[in-house]
C-alpha cells in the first residue's frame, strides 16, 4: 500500500467514527519541515499523525516536532502504520479528555 492510500483511508475513516476536520498536510520549500501528514481538529483538540507504510519509521526530525506538539497541551502528535490504529489512538485521546477534562 502507498503512504498516499494510507492516508486517504485513515483521514476517510476518522472523518466517519469521529468527526472533526481533517487536512493533509503537503510540504513545500515555504513550510516548516518535518510536520507529520495529517492535521485535524475535534473538540477543541489539535491532533497530528505521522503517516508511514508498514517497515517505515519517522525521521529525527519528525520526532522532534511531534516530541515538540505533544509537549505543548490540548495537542496530540504521534506516528501510525495502520488506519485501525490511528483511529483507536484518537478515539483514546478524545475519551481521556471527555472523562476528566485534562489532557495526558
Amino acid at each position: 500500500m502507498l503512504e498516499s492510500s494510507l492516508t486517504n483511508n485513515i483521514k476517510k475513516k476518522l472523518k466517519k467514527e469521529v468527526g472533526g476536520v481533517w487536512i493533509k498536510v503537503h510540504g513545500g520549500p515555504r513550510q516548516r519541515k518535518g510536520l507529520p501528514d495529517l492535521h485535524g481538529t475535534v473538540e477543541g483538540l489539535s491532533i497530528w499523525i505521522e503517516i508511514k507504510v508498514p517497515g517505515n519509521k519517522p525521521t529525527k526530525l519528525q520526532e522532534e516536532t511531534m516530541k515538540e506538539i505533544n509537549e505543548v497541551g490540548k495537542a496530540l502528535a504521534f506516528y501510525t502504520t495502520s488506519t485501525e490504529d490511528a483511529v483507536n489512538r484518537v478515539k483514546e485521546y478524545i475519551e481521556r479528555r471527555n472523562n476528566d477534562g485534562t489532557i495526558r
